[in-house]
């Protein structure tokens, strides 16, 4: 039976008063995730302003730091510090003496295993192995027509891109290398070779385009910086470049520089040129962040925003400061999820994420206008909203719409799916 207009009416008024109610729960929720977020910052700057003035104080007062034996630190005058650690040493020579003659026996027998089993174990490697062809190495260049190819060495990611160099590698040995590199197909496939000692041998890869091609001119006001496309190094030997078309993430990093945007995120098609401009200011005081991982196809964040780059890019420059630093791919969970780190000038922090596969649950992404696209953690999913039964790993993820071409948010809208109720995403865009 139809619904009279009245009946529509009032059902169209109740879904849209759940949809609010949703909405601000979501609201709430990220905003005390945000309060918990900053609280957890102001207490470690205050705990370090705390360290350092205690140090100061106490430094210029001439005290020394001591740990006593309850393992709590104290601050002592330099002569009661000495007679501390005199005092400790002496009890320890006491007890030690009850016990040293058992000890001695004990350790001789020890030795004496020891220097039997080791003799056993160099007789045996020189007997199998010979050393003096074993100590033999050489080396393998990777180089492919078109450079920012990555690295598979006998089926493990090298975390290295064309050209490059494996280096003391046992001679003798046959070693299966491949390349990898998006909107590309590598011919041929997979190569095998043999190293010679002391030699450094060659293999090439030839890159064909797998899809059509677009150009894109960047502009800056500078020089020598490092493009990047979706996160991997591209050599860069013009302002005007060609990519393959679809959808990119577009950056630039110069050390000791600040580039904005620090990205761009476009729809390159085979029409016309797209023109990206990156304007670079000089940081006088910086430091630099390094992200290591074992996937290379997860994005990096800070502070709940996007870097541009993926794991195992090169470091780049940040303005001194506390930040919090995130790996987020679909399909993995970060370990450990986060890490707070307190940048300062002229300082290189280097950070390490392993990712695992998690757990995945089905969610639905609604947008109040439908025919979006999604992107989920940098990512171009092929879906438009809405969507239901989308694919999501539990735990946070970072996602953002766009349409006709155009970024919906300047930022990445974060979300947890543990706290969406009934597994409902709803972007109000």
């Amino acid at each position: 039976m139809a619904l009279t207009p009245q009946e529509e009416k009032q059902l169209r008024e109740k879904i849209r008063k759940e949809l609010e109610e949703r909405e601000q729960r979501l609201l709430s929720a990220r905003s005390k995730k945000e309060d918990t977020r900053r609280e957890r910052l102001e207490t470690r700057i205050r705990n370090q302003i705390k360290e350092e003035e205690e140090v100061e104080y106490f430094t210029s007062k001439g005290y020394v730091k001591h740990k006593n034996r309850y393992g709590e630190v104290e601050w002592l005058p330099p002569e009661e510090a000495e007679q501390r650690k005199n005092r400790r040493r002496s009890s320890g020579k006491s007890a030690s003496r009850q016990r040293s003659r058992k000890f001695r026996i004990a350790r001789q027998w020890l030795v004496n295993v020891g220097i039997v089993a080791v003799a056993l174990g160099v007789f045996m490697y020189l007997l199998q192995y010979r050393p003096a062809s074993a100590a033999k190495m050489g080396a393998i260049t990777v180089t492919t027509d078109v450079p920012g190819a990555q690295v598979y060495f006998n089926g493990t990611e090298k975390q290295l891109f064309t050209p490059t160099t494996l280096k003391d590698l046992p001679a003798g040995k046959n070693y299966f290398l491949s390349v990898y590199k998006d909107g590309f197909t590598t011919w041929p496939p997979m190569q095998r070779i043999t190293v010679n000692a002391n030699e450094t041998s060659s293999v090439e890869f030839n890159l064909k385009n797998s899809s059509s091609m677009g150009k894109v001119l960047v502009e800056s006001n500078v020089e020598d910086y490092q493009l990047f496309v979706d996160g991997l190094p591209y050599r860069k030997t013009a302002d005007l470049i060609e990519i393959p078309t679809g959808y990119h993430i577009i950056s630039v990093v110069k050390p000791g520089y600040a580039a904005s945007p620090a990205y761009h995120r476009v729809v390159i098609n085979g029409d016309g040129v797209q023109r990206l401009a990156y304007e670079f200011s000089s940081l006088d005081d910086h430091g630099m962040i390094e992200v290591s991982s074992n996937q290379s196809s997860a994005y990096i964040y800070i502070d709940e925003k996007m870097v541009g780059l993926k794991a195992n890019s090169p470091a780049f420059p940040v303005k001194p400061g506390i930040y919090e630093v995130r790996l987020r791919q679909n399909g993995y969970s970060s370990h450990p999820p986060s890490e707070m780190v307190n940048i300062k000038p002229g300082e290189k922090v280097s950070l390490s994420f392993h990712m695992l596969p998690a757990e995945m649950d089905t969610v639905q992404i609604v947008s109040a206008e439908p025919g979006a696209s999604i992107m989920v953690n940098g990512q171009w999913v092929p879906y438009v909203t809405p969507v239901n039964d989308f694919l999501l790993s539990k735990g946070d993820h970072y996602i953002n719409l766009m349409r006709d071409g155009e970024v919906m948010k300047e930022a990445d809208v974060y979300v947890d799916v543990a706290v969406s109720e009934d597994n409902l995403i709803w972007l109000d865009w």
